[in-house]
């Protein structure tokens, strides 16, 4: 039928075009974040009719030398003291601080915020215990957390200097609220700091892949 000929006609063209894209490696970051270390190669239909684009992971391989019991004691001790930086964020940011209402103070604040949601995706990715990491992977947990808790950390560090300095540029500013909102912020970035040096602690070996490149294959870096 000829609506069939119009969609196989247009299924081939469609992967003739990914595949001449994925040779120029123009997709989008997005994409090459997602298949970093992936090769793509084109496959035709037995029957003859058209082709497709199949991946096969050939890029680098990363395991932890940490044992198993190690590695769910760790993802523990990241939840435990992630909650305990979220709540000292928290109750700093929702104190009746005068600092809390001045722009300088609530700037580094406001970028904690996403810092902590950025850690969140890293620790759901580093969830499964896994023999080794494929770079995606690797960076998608290992990398972002170490990433999201050193920014945040920063972030709140210098909130807890911002409420301190406001007491000397605030005029009535209450000393007691400004120290106790800053006592918080710091717990909370020592919190999130600790997640840090943990995270950075831990010793990864690469592996080279040992499977071969397909002929005419492109490999997404």
């Amino acid at each position: 039928m000829n609506w069939r000929k119009a969609v196989n006609s247009w299924a081939k063209k469609h992967d003739e075009s990914a595949m001449e894209q994925s040779s120029r490696l123009s997709h989008s970051d997005a994409y090459h974040g997602f298949f970093e270390g992936y090769t793509e190669f084109k496959v035709v239909d037995p029957s003859g009719h058209g082709s497709r684009i199949e991946r096969i992971y050939t890029g680098v391989h990363y395991r932890s030398k940490q044992t198993r019991k190690s590695k769910f004691l760790y993802r523990f001790l990241y939840a435990l003291l992630f909650i305990l930086s979220v709540v000292c964020f928290c109750s700093g940011g929702l104190s009746d601080a005068a600092s809390n209402k001045v722009w300088y103070a609530a700037l580094p604040q406001a970028g904690a915020l996403p810092m902590f949601v950025w850690f969140l995706i890293g620790w759901f990715y580093n969830l499964p215990v896994r023999d080794t990491l494929e770079i995606g992977e690797y960076k998608r947990s290992s990398v972002t957390i170490r990433r999201s808790t050193m920014i945040g950390s920063i972030c709140l560090l210098c909130a807890c200097v911002m409420a301190i300095i406001s007491i000397v540029l605030e005029k009535n500013n209450s000393a007691d609220s400004e120290l106790v909102a800053a006592g918080l912020f710091l717990v909370s970035a020592l919190s999130f700091f600790v997640v840090n040096r943990m995270e950075s602690g831990i010793s990864y070996e690469r592996l080279d892949s040992t499977i071969n490149i397909p002929e005419g294959g492109v490999e997404i870096d």
